[in-house]
């Protein structure tokens, strides 16, 4: 099943906090509350300040480009999906695995494209479609002459053509090194939503959300912020608008820790370990780094085992047809897990 994560489809969605966790997603929130600590582990939670219903927490690995090495989502303590990267010299794939209505399966993945000086020049989401993965959306990142990141144009298959073709941009609009505002527009509406940051003593005090409604934009969420003593966020308050009151109430809370302390960022640690080529696999594939262990698994992404057995330098996979596997080896003292795709 199509997990439906299209930030183009609608703006409200992946300025939501819901969707912070989504690589993609995590791009934007990084440009627009930049103060937000340094955390291996977000708590979004249900929060009226009387009670705390933790709903959905995130634990986090990073890779030291800043993209995910890993990343675990729970929903009321069950595991409900993971995000799996690999980094390479010119990009980061980010595999994301969903529990739609039982086990976990593949639902997509993401690729991070990197320029000569290392920053993200596109962001490419493809969702699998049970066998492959099909583009889903382009996102073509543009940086000013000083570095900032002041656009992201974003390209879709809008007439199913297979084709994709410009549909709208975000727009950062900056002063004193600080995002004013954030402004999305499409092909077709022209620019239909906006997000203000409203700065105290070069503190950010509030963040509003505006809608175009009829000819006019209205104020329908705005988020507040907990700050620590070293002036980093640690919480996000999110309010919607109560028309029968006329007024803001809170509405959900995120927050964040740092619980796993050395674990926040592990860089380049799968790419100097265990490596397995040809990627993808089409007939066999073969291992290095992987000297010490005797034993392998392969894995259907639901945890069904399809084959199993002593490893050699080469494992034939012809048999298996086109998808997205993890491969499990092991000796008598330890164990390792990757992902290959066979295409």
């Amino acid at each position: 099943m199509k997990k439906i994560t299209l930030l183009a489809l609608t703006f409200g969605w992946c300025l939501s906090l819901t969707a912070q966790e989504d690589p993609i997603s995590r791009t934007l929130f990084q440009q627009l509350w930049p103060d937000i600590i340094t955390h291996d582990s977000i708590v979004y939670s249900e929060d009226t300040g009387a009670a705390f219903f933790p709903e959905t927490m995130v634990s986090i690995w990073l890779f030291a480009n800043d993209q995910y090495d890993s990343a675990k989502i729970y929903d009321q303590g069950t595991l409900s999906g993971i995000y799996d990267g690999e980094h390479y010299p010119d990009s980061t794939v980010v595999f994301d695995m969903y529990n739609f209505f039982g086990p976990l399966d593949t639902a997509g993945k993401y690729v991070f494209l990197h320029g000569a000086n290392g920053r993200d020049t596109a962001m490419l989401q493809y969702y699998f479609n049970g066998s492959d993965f099909e583009l889903e959306q382009k996102l073509k990142l543009n940086y000013s002459s000083n570095g900032e990141l002041n656009n992201i144009e974003i390209f879709l298959d809008l007439f199913g053509s297979g084709s994709l073709s410009l549909y709208g941009a975000y727009d950062f609009y900056r002063s004193a090194n600080r995002v004013d505002s954030l402004i999305f527009s499409d092909v077709f509406s022209g620019v239909f939503v906006k997000i203000i940051n409203e700065y105290v003593n070069n503190r950010l005090e509030t963040s509003y959300f505006l809608e175009l409604d009829s000819a006019d934009f209205d104020t329908t969420g705005l988020y507040n912020f907990t700050y620590n003593s070293q002036g980093e966020i640690i919480i996000v308050h999110e309010n919607y608008y109560e028309e029968s009151s006329g007024s803001f109430e809170l509405d959900y809370n995120w927050y964040y820790y740092q619980r796993q302390n050395t674990n926040i960022s592990r860089p380049e640690a799968r790419s100097k370990g265990l490596s397995l080529y040809p990627s993808p696999v089409q007939e066999y594939f073969r291992l290095e780094g992987a000297d010490s262990m005797e034993h392998f698994r392969i894995l259907s992404s639901n945890g069904q085992v399809l084959m199993q057995g002593k490893l050699d330098h080469e494992v034939s996979v012809s048999g298996l047809p086109k998808g997205i596997y993890l491969l499990e080896l092991s000796n008598d003292l330890e164990k390792q897990v990757t992902r290959f795709q066979k295409f």
